[in-house]
């Protein structure tokens, strides 16, 4: 499954395919979803905005945006943002962010 990438203000080379490709690849090795929807644009004062969005049947969308000079840097924050929220998404539906509080285990510990 591909990426769709759309560029706004540049042409897409290869290597920004390929950049985009790498990340979506990884990306998917964490979930599984629809293909990574990749929106590149160069701003009129230079400055590159991309713009990521995934679905996943379990999780619903993620979206991720960064700003910046490079291109290439810029790829991978957004791709490292995204990849985060799916951590998160994850780890919530797992239980892992179950806090337990400070009282519970003070109780705990009286009945033992």
């Amino acid at each position: 499954m591909k990426a769709v990438i759309s560029c706004q203000g540049f042409p897409l080379t290869d290597a920004i395919a390929s950049a985009v490709e790498d990340r979506h690849a990884k990306i998917l090795d964490r979930m599984d979803g629809q293909p990574v929807h990749a929106h590149l644009e160069k701003q009129h004062d230079g400055v590159f905005r991309v713009h990521l969005e995934f679905s996943s049947s379990s999780y619903g969308t993620f979206n991720a945006t960064a700003k910046g000079q490079n291109l290439y840097t810029l790829i991978k924050q957004a791709a490292d943002k995204l990849i985060r929220q799916m951590n998160t998404a994850s780890e919530k539906q797992e239980g892992k962010h179950s806090r337990v509080t400070i009282a519970s285990l003070s109780d705990e510990d009286e009945a033992a």
